[in-house]
């Protein structure tokens, strides 16, 4: 990997060391993204992170791939579904199956999701309404089931 110039190490330096602890600060060039999380500080491939003011339509007939190439959706419903896909998202909560509704950013700490993860974890609206994250939580929705995340296509 080639290393960086001068200027951008005295910035990374200066980004990841005096950061608040809570914080998680990012570093991208054109061949890998360096994030810092739970104290450590990871050098990942590069992947374009998707604008969290899109929404993409997915029509469950077909599988739904990310815009970024980094992976697949796939439903297998009976019944098809018109959805929207949206990524990066804030401020959002999830009514999780045999449980009460949980703000997002508790289940990603919960779960210590790291922040490129989070980056490219697919939100699915169903009429509006949060249903799933993709592959991990679901609401309480007969698609709970049947929406999967392709990881093996996940780039990262």
């Amino acid at each position: 990997m080639p290393t960086p110039d001068t200027k951008a190490l005295k910035q990374i330096t200066h980004d990841f060391i005096y950061a608040a602890k809570d914080k998680n600060p990012h570093y991208k060039n054109e061949f890998y993204q360096l994030f810092r999380s739970q104290g450590a500080i990871y050098c990942i491939k590069n992947f374009e992170i998707i604008n969290s003011s899109q929404s993409f339509k997915w029509n469950t007939n077909k599988p739904f791939h990310f815009p970024n190439g980094c992976g697949t959706l796939t439903y297998s419903g009976s019944e098809s579904l018109d959805l929207t896909v949206k990524f990066n998202q804030t401020g959002q909560k999830l009514k999780l199956e045999k449980r009460n509704t949980k703000a997002v950013k508790k289940l990603f700490a919960e779960y210590s999701i790291q922040p490129w993860d989070k980056l490219n974890t697919p939100f699915i609206y169903h009429m509006e309404q949060l249903i799933s994250l993709g592959h991990s939580w679901s609401h309480q929705t007969p698609t709970k089931k049947n929406i999967n995340l392709d990881l093996e296509n996940l780039i990262i």
